[in-house]
């Protein structure tokens, strides 16, 4: 059928019109977004942090935590379920989809490589795929620090701390403590103010490294009183002559000392020895007796037989005495300043006992 002029214009009008609609109504429709965005919270693998899926970032919620039972994101605070095991595993799913979008056709061929652990990081196989896909499994706990021994870097003494040292052997990471102050190194106490029967006397001592001085009051002396015999006093007198021959001072009679010479001189008419009876030294028969001193030395004599204390034998005695290097040592020795002596009769005859002291 052939169409008349007119009616041909109008069926081109009529098609034009439907292309024009067709077209202008799709410029008008608004295009359709295909991509998703995704909410919640996933767990981070290797860290077990908790992840906001919409930042990729670990959530700023502090009172957000993994029940460890349930599996279940709960609050802290509430201890309500913000989000359920099965939750978490539909958010941990679409991330990892969008990340790793399936490929099409392609089979994933993986290359195995094993991350070793540190000291304070896991370990873990990674496998990664020539496509771009990584899957990390298999993860080892960390290793921890392995340190050697404490080693002493500064020294400690009665001053300053001191400072230790340990370095791990695999990460070198090092670790350090405090020593604690040591003791002051003290010397011997020394007698710096003698006491006498009315007052106290005084002792210090000082410490070897730092300088620091400690002093003590030293107790009144007692003693009981004693009157000085002719034997005494005699051989008290031939010492300061000897010791004035030797440009020496002369010694003082030492009262306070005086029991303390009479029981030595008594035991060694048992054991003539500077050892006492008991196994002691002879200066322990001094202690806890009150007398002071810096300087204490012994000489003990005997000579037989006599049955009695005559002044000649008390010049014997001090003769054989002066005739010992050691003894005249004792007599002439310019670090002594008194001397408590004592006779008695023993089983081989006079024995005499001088204490010195300085």
């Amino acid at each position: 059928m052939k169409l008349r002029n007119k009616e041909m214009a109008a069926v081109v009008l009529l098609f034009s019109l439907i292309i024009g609609c067709l077209v202008g109504c799709g410029e008008n429709e608004p295009a359709i977004d295909s991509s998703e965005t995704i909410t919640g919270y996933y767990v981070d693998e290797e860290s077990g942090k908790i992840i906001d899926a919409e930042t990729g970032e670990e959530t700023k919620d502090e009172t957000l935590a993994v029940d460890t039972e349930t599996g279940n994101i709960v609050n802290t605070e509430t201890g309500e379920t913000v989000q359920t095991k099965e939750e978490t595993n539909a958010v941990t799913e679409k991330v990892t989809s969008e990340i790793n979008p399936p490929v099409t056709n392609h089979t994933h061929s993986y290359v195995s490589e094993t991350v070793a652990p540190t000291c304070t990081e896991k370990g873990y196989t990674k496998l990664t795929c020539k496509c771009g896909d990584v899957k990390k499994e298999n993860y080892t706990e960390a290793l921890g620090h392995s340190y050697g021994d404490f080693i002493t870097i500064d020294e400690a003494n009665c001053s300053k701390t001191g400072v230790q040292e340990r370095k791990c052997s695999r990460c070198g990471k090092t670790e350090r403590k405090d020593i604690a102050k040591t003791e002051h190194t003290f010397s011997e106490w020394r007698v710096t103010k003698q006491p006498t029967t009315t007052a106290e006397g005084e002792r210090a001592r000082t410490c070897s490294y730092c300088g620091y001085s400690e002093k003590q009051s030293v107790a009144k002396l007692t003693y009981t009183p004693h009157t000085i015999t002719a034997a005494e006093q005699k051989m008290l007198n031939l010492i300061n002559q000897a010791r004035a021959e030797n440009s020496l001072n002369a010694l003082s009679f030492n009262y306070y000392a005086y029991d303390f010479a009479v029981i030595r001189v008594n035991e060694s008419a048992v054991s003539f020895s500077h050892t006492r009876p008991n196994g002691k030294d002879c200066v322990t028969v001094l202690e806890g007796s009150g007398v002071v001193y810096n300087v204490f030395a012994e000489n003990l004599g005997a000579v037989g037989p006599e049955d009695k204390i005559d002044l000649d034998t008390v010049g014997e005695i001090h003769e054989a005495l002066m005739n010992s290097p050691d003894h005249r040592a004792n007599i002439l020795s310019a670090k002594v300043t008194s001397v408590a002596i004592a006779f008695c009769i023993g089983p081989y005859g006079l024995y005499v006992a001088e204490l010195f002291f300085g």
